[in-house]
């Protein structure tokens, strides 16, 4: 039985997400398709009647970052394809992907109480909400096809009595914090603070555990 090796080593390849580009739906705002009188378009009823007019997509760019690396990324929904695709346009900084590469991307629509939720389709048929982009690759791609792990994955939670587990954790709360634009909205948390302060008190929860079982207090 002949073996690919190049297929074997892709497939046993792990990328850490911490060092890979991501891209997730709520990037591209919160209506990607949005009716041509925008008036009243927050109204689910509205965007589906005809009053709406027809539906337009739509565009724009930003930057994503990775340690000091720079990603632009501009896009665009076509509405052309059946399903609907989004339609984007990368490139580094450093012009590591030779002036840019392109991609489609095509779209699942879900319908919510809320009105309509969007999901990139990964060109495996995976439904997901973020794709990833690892170093040396030129498509994004969902968790799974990009061999994604997270590095508190590789760490053991016992080496050094737990020190590299927890300072990670610190690490990674620290940054989360920094990347939160609003921590408070309309006189309490917004929804990343609150998600912020559940992982920080659950985080806070398991050191003192574990303080607790080593002076046998638990």
């Amino acid at each position: 039985m002949k073996i690919d090796n190049e297929k074997l080593k892709n497939k046993t390849k792990k990328n850490l997400a911490e060092e890979s580009f991501k891209i997730s739906i709520s990037d591209f705002g919160k209506k990607l398709l949005y009716p041509a009188n925008i008036k009243g378009m927050d109204d689910f009823d509205y965007l589906l009647s005809k009053k709406a007019g027809t539906l337009k997509g739509r565009e724009g760019s930003f930057d994503i970052k990775n340690g000091s690396n720079s990603l632009l990324v501009s896009y665009r929904v076509d509405l052309n394809r059946s399903p609907k695709a989004l339609e984007i346009w990368f490139s580094k900084k450093d012009n590591s992907l030779d002036g840019g590469t392109n991609q489609n991307i095509e779209l699942k629509e879900d319908i919510a109480m809320f009105g309509i939720r969007y999901f990139f389709l990964c060109s495996c048929g995976r439904k997901t909400t973020v794709l990833y982009l690892p170093d040396g690759e030129y498509f994004f791609k969902c968790r799974e096809c990009a061999n994604i792990i997270y590095e508190s994955q590789t760490i053991n939670k016992h080496t050094m009595n737990g020190l590299f587990w927890h300072t990670h954790q610190m690490i990674k709360l620290a940054n989360r914090r920094e990347r939160i634009k609003r921590m408070f909205y309309g006189g309490g948390l917004s929804k990343k603070g609150q998600k912020f302060t559940d992982l920080y008190n659950e985080w806070d929860s398991e050191v003192k555990k574990e303080a607790m079982m080593k002076a046998g207090e638990f």
